[in-house]
């Protein structure tokens, strides 16, 4: 049997349709993982439960009653010993920042399980051959274009190494792996290097404190506020060839962060805290726009409390980085 993995249940849906593959012929990544903490963790009940309480968090956030991972049809982490007898297995990725990491997580968790790589088949999309637009992800195809397969590698013992080395440097718990990562030319993996340094990004700027997302938040709410689902529904639909595929959930749960009325001075006000998403509006304070201008910081303000990969960025410990542009100081 050949088996199928892939980023997120749309993708996987569309993969359905266009192979009409069996339930048993798909497993899928549900969890988003350039989003929340990352560790080198062998233990994979202990990961499922990091990750489930991350997401359990953000669902809090956005209204939502938690649920475990193992509800989601076909989920990697409940299913992945069926690779073992497979005879080929296809990983399907777009450019984006979370299929890259989901390609180097698989890989490497497919190495520490015995899983035989050799019989993995990597299809990579990268730029649509008649709207000229970049893939970032398998779900911006139709299935015509799916059946096109991508470019499509085999994994060499070189590029199983590069692969796992890249999965070891965004668990790092300081970002000096990331860094130097991000400045090597692996031809072999462009995207995976090109991505990576968008989770740079995620690191507040010297002058601000804001994240890219923060900033970006705080930028729409005064173009397009005070309805949260329509700010958030304008920054996705501006940023659906973005690297950087965070999601509506990621996004409504960092306005209720920086809406939060304990923090300090927050940047945001809301109607009600406690609204599901298309309920919510959102305001900027003076503070927040102070802090988008420059002149003032958001972690001088309030702190940071974040994980970026296996970077726990907290104020509380004196483990603070900052970005200068795009790029983080070590």
């Amino acid at each position: 049997m050949e088996l199928h993995i892939t980023n997120g249940s749309s993708a996987a849906g569309l993969l359905k349709e266009t192979f009409q593959l069996s339930g048993d012929e798909l497993l899928t990544v549900n969890d988003l993982l350039c989003c929340g903490p990352l560790t080198l963790q062998n233990d994979l009940n202990q990961w499922i439960k990091m990750r489930e309480n991350y997401w359990g968090r953000i669902l809090e956030l956005c209204s939502i009653k938690p649920f475990p991972m193992s509800d989601l049809p076909r989920d990697f982490y409940f299913n992945y010993e069926e690779l073992k007898e497979a005879e080929k297995v296809h990983i399907w990725l777009g450019t984006s920042l979370g299929d890259q990491m989901m390609q180097a997580f698989v890989i490497d968790f497919c190495s520490r399980e015995a899983i035989d790589l050799s019989k993995i088949i990597v299809h990579q999309f990268h730029m649509h051959r008649q709207k000229q637009f970049e893939i970032a992800g398998v779900a911006l195809l139709s299935p015509l274009e799916i059946k096109d397969h991508g470019s499509e590698m085999l994994l060499s013992e070189s590029l199983i190494e590069e692969l796992k080395s890249f999965w070891q440097a965004i668990t790092s718990p300081t970002p000096e792996r990331l860094v130097h990562l991000n400045q090597q030319n692996i031809e072999a993996l462009p995207f995976l290097v090109r991505a990576s340094c968008r989770l740079e990004s995620r690191f507040p700027d010297r002058q601000s404190g804001l994240s890219v997302w923060e900033e970006k938040i705080l930028t729409y709410v005064d173009q397009h506020g005070p309805k949260a689902a329509s700010i958030i529904g304008h920054i996705l639909g501006d940023s659906r060839y973005d690297l950087d595929l965070v999601g509506d959930l990621y996004l409504f749960a960092l306005i209720k962060k920086l809406a939060d009325p304990k923090l300090q001075a927050p940047l945001l006000e809301l109607n009600s805290f406690d609204k599901e998403m298309h309920d919510t509006e959102v305001t900027v304070t003076e503070t927040g726009a102070k802090v988008l201008s420059g002149e003032s910081n958001m972690v001088e303000l309030n702190g940071i409390d974040r994980h970026v990969g296996g970077i726990s960025l907290s104020s509380d410990k004196s483990r603070v980085w900052y970005r200068v542009g795009n790029k983080v100081q070590v």
